[in-house]
């Protein structure tokens, strides 16, 4: 459902700027659901066979600063790309920075390559080195909120087709009237994300998941929502 938002907008990127906006934390929510929901089923398979996989995300939106993020966002390939990559580069434990910031480098352009080859995935290594470094030197990069916005900033370049997108997204986003209205499918997108905030901004004051979670829920209540949740995603299907 969110697709039916991101997609049309970053195929062309001739839009208003709320709908690039949009598309821009759509694509956001889009990636993350996608991608830890789809792990979530391959952990909770395994389980079902006797198998405890490892963790792969943890809240990666309530990162704090940018090694904050990489610790929670995909951990099975960061503590991976940490261990075989980064410790296996010489001068990691030298006093000077430079060695660091070089194995820095080197692993998270690894990283973007790792996405797909092209020079927006390299890009995207680069910038989380630049965040990755300046959280180093200054110490300073420590919000949730401003993290939340640079990861943002960086979902643009690996959603972008080609480096080229880059100045029709500014030119878009820049020019024209702000609004212009939104299609059915992105009001829905709009409501997602809405509830995508709100579950997120919950879990900053009460772990919401992990209560649900360590719960006896009644098999009969499981039932239920197991039932309402698969007529949701049925009717949701476009």
């Amino acid at each position: 459902n969110l697709g039916l938002a991101v997609d049309p907008v970053f195929a062309g990127l001739h839009a208003s700027p709320s709908r690039i906006l949009l598309a821009t934390y759509g694509f956001a929510a889009q990636i993350y659901c996608d991608f830890s929901g789809y792990s979530d089923m391959a952990l909770g398979t395994a389980r079902l066979f006797g198998y405890r996989l490892p963790e792969n995300f943890n809240w990666p939106y309530l990162a704090r600063n940018p090694a904050d993020f990489w610790r929670r966002w995909h951990i099975s390939l960061s503590t991976w790309l940490r261990d075989y990559v980064y410790f296996s580069l010489p001068g990691h434990r030298s006093k000077s920075r430079v060695p660091t910031y070089l194995n820095l480098l080197s692993t998270m352009a690894l990283c973007g390559l790792w996405h797909g080859v092209g020079w927006t995935y390299l890009l995207l290594g680069i910038y989380h080195v630049v965040l990755l470094v300046l959280h180093r030197a200054s110490k300073r990069l420590d919000s949730v909120l401003l993290m939340q916005q640079l990861v943002v900033f960086g979902w643009i370049l690996f959603r972008a087709n080609r480096i080229s997108d880059l100045a029709a997204y500014t030119a878009s986003l820049v020019s024209g009237p702000f609004f212009t209205g939104f299609r059915e499918e992105e009001w829905l997108a709009l409501a997602i994300l809405g509830a995508v905030t709100l579950f997120h901004a919950l879990q900053t004051r009460i772990p919401v998941a992990r209560t649900m979670l360590a719960c006896r829920w009644n098999p009969w209540t499981c039932a239920a929502l197991l039932m309402l949740l698969l007529v949701t995603a049925a009717l949701s299907v476009p």
